[in-house]
């Protein structure tokens, strides 16, 4: 599997950003921070380093312009 397919634990991202899960799951409930369901019922979330990454560089895009 390369870097680029890898995934993220809800709680790994939160931890980068220094946020709670709650925060990340928001994120993934209003569809701006893309994330994969695994398993049945609701399942466990992996969200792709590659979307974890457009997600910050979206969030430094938006920094830059205020």
């Amino acid at each position: 599997m390369e870097e680029a397919d890898e995934m993220l634990l809800v709680s790994e991202a939160a931890k980068q950003i220094r946020v709670a899960k709650s925060t990340i799951h928001r994120l993934i409930d209003a569809g701006v921070l893309r994330a994969l369901r695994v398993g049945r019922g609701k399942g466990t979330i992996r969200i792709p380093k590659r979307a974890w990454a457009e997600y910050l560089a979206a969030c430094e895009e938006a920094a830059k312009s205020t």
